[in-house]
């Protein structure tokens, strides 16, 4: 009765493992600053690091384009009478931030350190990663994408999302999962991209020309998939107690 209950024990056990681990976080705001909180913005007049430029920080680095002379990049919440900006980030004080006008669209991207460490060292095929951003813009078309860079070239869409209410005091939130490939795990990297890019349309305050964007609170995880020989070793151990099960069984067909 022991044997049986711990054949029982090693079937769940292989089925639960063969099966996708708990998820890791991989960013949030509290882990590789997905709400862009390490960046310092230092243009106190209107809140903005314009561009083009490249901010250096412990997690991101942030490039934008300049069409029409409009700004982009970072931009935060610092209270300066009449050019404060009321809302910013979505989770703390600092967003990716971009502008343009009703003729051209403009751009910021933000690039990640690579995200391997602490419990999760390579990327896997079948590996479950779940992603979320939020935007938000006075146009109806402005838009954000997260890439997953895995090496060698094998740089993934993951997902994309479009600000489409219009409405500059709603953050809205995309989210969506992404499994990895064998080409994936076979790139040997792991770095997030977040771009955000202006639309051509806007019912806010400044006109068709305020398309501006923000982009913030970029989210990942993973559930990776358990590694082989794990699962080796639990099928292993099970063929070797159901040996051990089925001998009193044949020595019993035997005597009789």
């Amino acid at each position: 009765m022991k044997t049986t209950r711990l054949i029982i024990w090693l079937c769940a056990t292989i089925t639960t493992t063969s099966a996708h681990a708990a998820e890791i976080t991989l960013m949030s705001p509290t882990v590789n600053d997905g709400s862009f909180e390490s960046n310092v913005v230092t243009d106190t007049t209107f809140g903005v690091r314009q561009g083009p430029f490249t901010i250096a920080s412990g997690v991101w680095n942030i490039t934008n384009t300049q069409n029409g002379g409009w700004h982009g990049g970072m931009l935060t919440n610092i209270p300066n009478g009449a050019n404060s900006v009321v809302l910013a980030g979505a989770n703390g004080e600092n967003a990716l931030f971009s502008d343009g006008t009703n003729s051209t669209q403009n751009s910021a991207t933000a690039t990640s350190i690579s995200l391997f460490g602490g419990q999760y060292l390579a990327v896997h095929a079948g590996d479950v990663f779940s992603w979320s951003f939020t935007l938000n813009s006075w146009g109806f078309d402005s838009s954000g994408t997260l890439q997953l860079n895995f090496g060698g070239g094998d740089i993934q869409t993951v997902g994309t999302g479009v600000a489409g209410d219009g409405n500059i005091s709603v953050f809205e939130t995309i989210s969506g999962t992404y499994t990895a490939t064998a080409a994936d795990a076979a790139g040997g990297q792991l770095n997030a991209t977040f771009t955000i890019e202006t639309g051509k349309t806007s019912t806010g305050a400044g006109g068709i020309g305020s398309t501006n964007v923000y982009g913030d609170d970029v989210q990942l995880s993973v559930a990776p998939v358990p590694e082989p020989s794990t699962i080796m070793l639990l099928g292993l151990a099970m063929g070797g107690m159901a040996t051990v099960r089925c001998r009193p069984i044949r020595a019993s067909l035997i005597s009789k």
